[in-house]
């Protein structure tokens, strides 16, 4: 009788043990695993908006500048001031509002809207 009891409690420890060792690992590399995967996107995707919202203020810059001196506007000092509110504001959308205020009140060339859309001929 002791020979099959000891069969049976050891066939239980070990199909015990390696269960809860299978799910302890599981566990352990998933949420590893996922906390990993986020914190990567969350670095790529802050990264490339930091990147894209740098561009576009450069971009918006350039363009001003080279409106003022290219195109010889009377109202410079207005849009250097218009540069200046780029240059403080932080989000996106306000910087491409901005800008398209300054296209249409300036009435600039249609070649300083290539940056941001493409005109198919």
């Amino acid at each position: 009788m002791d020979i099959i009891t000891d069969i049976i409690m050891d066939t239980i420890m070990d199909t015990t043990t390696v269960t809860t060792t299978d799910t302890i690992t599981d566990t352990t590399t998933d949420t590893i695993m996922d906390t990993t995967m986020d914190t990567i996107m969350d670095t790529i995707t802050d990264t490339i908006m930091d990147t894209t919202t740098v561009i576009i203020m450069v971009t918006i810059m350039v363009i001003t500048i080279m409106a003022t001196t290219t195109e010889g506007l009377t109202s410079s000092r207005r849009v250097s001031m218009t540069s200046m509110v780029f240059l403080d504001s932080t989000s996106v959308d306000k910087l491409l509002t901005s800008y398209w205020k300054l296209m249409f009140q300036h009435r600039l060339p249609e070649r300083f809207l290539m940056p941001f859309i493409y005109l198919p001929r």
